[in-house]
């Protein structure tokens, strides 16, 4: 088997346990319903981790990352404030797909790293499914994919919070299964999905932090022409004498040449 047949059937694996999750069986939800009522019961328990000092973890590296709460970025200061792009991570507890990545986040080694290092570069915000739908905006926005909602999902948003949908994982767009099309484009199912995402996420937006600053430029520019015609007009004379001289030394040169050759030429 070539590595790319498998990869891709490593991904079809991985998209089949993300699917898995869309609608859990009647025995798995009477479970997850007993996990969640009894994670409501130790909530104090867990009150350090949902802590505004960590945001809300959900167990992907609590003590690496200063996760954010979607309170906190959808504050209106906050995001007038901030600079960095916002990363997304929907989970849901006891999803198996959700359980792979974030034993995959969690296990060290050099991935582990490459994300602890990349989270600087972000806003990073971990939410639940259910804290997720419990408001239609914020559903809309972290579920771009409609009905399938798949977890775990990350998505990308600009430092005001404007959702970058074309940072996608490229591996898994389309992949499995035809008939859904691109709906698999935001999962990433282990550490190193992720930091392949988060890298092409960073890139994204440097790269319009570069053409923002170039048109701020250019825009300034024209401003300071438009206020002072004289200063345009001057630089235009520079280049003109600029040219002259350049055209000058090259025919200094030619004669230079055709003398060292015996040839008197008068240009």
């Amino acid at each position: 088997e070539t590595p790319k047949t498998h990869r891709r059937r490593s991904t079809e694996r991985d998209i089949a346990m993300a699917r898995s999750s869309l609608v859990p069986p009647a025995p798995l939800r009477r479970v997850l319903w007993a996990v969640a009522l009894a994670a409501a019961i130790l909530a104090p328990a867990a009150a350090a981790d949902a802590s505004p000092a960590n945001g809300r973890s959900m167990g992907y590296l609590p003590k690496s990352i200063p996760w954010r709460t979607l309170k906190e970025v959808r504050d209106a200061g906050f995001l007038a404030a901030n600079e960095r792009p916002i990363m997304y991570l929907v989970s849901r507890e006891g999803c198996p797909a959700c359980m792979k990545l974030k034993s995959s986040v969690n296990a060290g080694g050099d991935h582990t790293e490459s994300i602890k290092e990349l989270a600087d570069e972000f806003v990073m915000v971990a939410v639940s499914e259910t804290e997720m739908d419990a408001d239609e905006e914020i559903k809309k926005a972290l579920n771009p994919n409609g009905k399938h909602g798949y977890v775990p999902r990350v998505l990308f948003a600009s430092g005001d919070n404007v959702m970058a949908k074309k940072v996608t994982n490229r591996n898994t767009r389309g992949a499995a299964d035809p008939k859904i099309g691109n709906d698999f484009r935001y999962f990433y199912p282990d550490a190193e999905s992720l930091v392949v995402g988060m890298t092409s996420a960073n890139t994204h937006f440097e790269d319009i932090k570069i053409k923002g600053t170039k048109r701020a430029n250019k825009a300034k520019r024209i401003e300071e022409e438009r206020k002072n015609p004289t200063k345009k007009k001057q630089t235009k004379h520079k280049k003109g004498e600029g040219g002259m001289q350049g055209l000058e030394g090259l025919m200094e040169g030619i004669k230079a040449q055709a003398k060292a050759q015996g040839a008197n030429i008068d240009l």
